[in-house]
């Protein structure tokens, strides 16, 4: 399958209101994160694969000890039956909303039910005490094979867009009223 045929909608959401935005669209799915590279190759390949190999570069540098990418998994987000308390501590744990290697611009693949009665949960984890490698307590889910295109049931594209903050909005009076002060003491008397 390739891109074209994947229907894609697209959000346009400021960073401030983020969570009360993207949440309610995301929440009772399993989907994967990625950037929109992530996304190209996922549609060029046909698939979202694992990361066993190291072929695709790794999101963060603990990504060599990831509990999914040992086992050939491939790494999801099962937002269907927690509460908001468990998404509050997940998210506290790692921002999946807008991850800082998607660069503001994070896709959501949201993965078919037809797949879910195979999803490995993370108490998977526990179970095997694999406590010295990476995995998001409380909301990652592992696909134990790679996952066609043809099982990717919606694709979300975010751009996040950032709000000027005041600190950056007193920085640049701060910095107006030093050019300022700097170019009358400059000036012949």
């Amino acid at each position: 399958m390739n891109q074209k045929r994947l229907k894609i909608e697209q959000l346009s959401l400021s960073h401030a209101r983020l969570k009360e935005s993207l949440l309610p669209v995301l929440r009772g799915n399993v989907f994967h994160v990625t950037t929109r590279a992530g996304f190209l190759g996922v549609t060029k390949d046909g698939f979202i694969r694992n990361n066993k190999n190291g072929l695709y570069t790794y999101s963060f540098p603990q990504s060599n000890r990831s509990y999914a990418r040992n086992r050939g998994w491939v790494s999801l987000f099962d937002l269907r039956t927690l509460s908001e308390d468990q998404v509050e501590r997940a998210l506290e744990n790692f921002h999946f909303l807008n991850p800082p290697y998607t660069e503001n611009n994070p896709f959501f693949l949201f993965l078919s039910e037809s797949l879910h009665h195979k999803l490995v949960p993370w108490t998977h984890t526990r179970d095997e005490q694999a406590w010295q490698e990476m995995f998001i307590p409380i909301v990652e889910g592992f696909y134990p094979e790679d996952i066609p295109i043809t099982c990717i049931s919606r694709v979300v594209a975010v751009r996040v867009r950032q709000a000027r903050t005041m600190q950056s909005e007193l920085t640049k009076q701060i910095d107006e009223a030093v050019r300022t002060i700097y170019t009358r003491n400059l000036k012949p008397l």
